[in-house]
């Protein structure tokens, strides 16, 4: 999926990097984009997640097998000002 289509609309639009993994995630209204985030990878896991002005919003820690999240860092402040709450791995 490249982006998220509403009447004709616009919503989001996907970037993926060589190996097919989304790296960003742009919220658009009208051609404005509002919003983006941009994934970093350590191999084929999602280690760190920061905004469009290059600050740190998330970061990941990985057990020993594949695609297995032990923990996540969230900056709350950044969810908080967008008026949501982080998600967390159980």
């Amino acid at each position: 999926m490249t982006s998220v289509v509403l009447e004709e609309e616009e919503l989001a639009r996907y970037g993926y990097d060589y190996e097919n993994r989304m790296v960003s995630v742009s919220s658009l209204r009208g051609s404005e984009t509002t919003e983006a985030i941009s994934y970093i990878y350590d191999g084929d896991n999602v280690i760190a997640e920061y905004d469009d002005t290059g600050t740190l919003i998330a970061k990941y820690i990985y057990g020993p097998g594949i695609d297995e999240p032990h923990d996540a860092i969230y900056c709350v402040q950044f969810y908080r000002s967008r008026g949501l709450s982080p998600g967390y791995f159980h």
